[in-house]
């Protein structure tokens, strides 16, 4: 992100969640515009997910080098590598526990794409919420449908953040 916030630029949500400590807003923040830019996507969603992880390493009082991500192997290797909680404040987050739970959502990517939509709604079908198929992002996403993904990874005890 260093290269995108010189001092030619002032990102005032941005810093203001730095000054408190405020992860999940610096995850939300750091992104950049996509449209007319696809190129920034693969970005925006390592940014905010590596800001999510370090919330989640802080939270728990850890130590930054806790965390292990390697940047050496896929986002989705890394994801599916049991060392990282999953990201519910993230559309990758709700994408890895629809799969966890044998939802597939064709791919690891952060994208809504059709297969994010077709697994939230098989999901939702399957929990008796109501389906939701036009989500293009995670604040598309109901409170109570990542409510329910949260119960059911917690159920099977794989860790999560939030």
């Amino acid at each position: 992100m260093a290269w995108a916030m010189g001092p030619m630029f002032r990102f005032p949500s941005f810093e203001a969640a730095a000054a408190d400590s405020d992860w999940q807003t610096m995850a939300r923040e750091c992104r950049m515009t996509e449209a007319g830019n696809s190129g920034v996507v693969p970005r925006n969603v390592r940014n905010a997910l590596l800001f999510t992880l370090a919330g989640w390493v802080a939270s728990q009082g850890g130590d930054i080098t806790d965390l292990v991500y390697d940047p050496t192997d896929p986002l989705d290797a890394n994801l599916r590598s049991g060392t990282l909680p999953v990201p519910l404040n993230l559309l990758i987050g709700v994408r890895t526990a629809l799969e966890t739970l044998g939802f597939d959502p064709h791919g690891l990517d952060g994208i809504a794409g059709p297969g994010t939509r077709g697994a939230l709604t098989a999901s939702q079908a399957a929990n008796g919420l109501t389906p939701t198929p036009g989500v293009s992002g995670i604040d598309d996403a109901p409170e109570e449908t990542v409510a329910a993904l949260a119960a059911q990874l917690d159920a099977l005890g794989v860790a999560r953040f939030p």
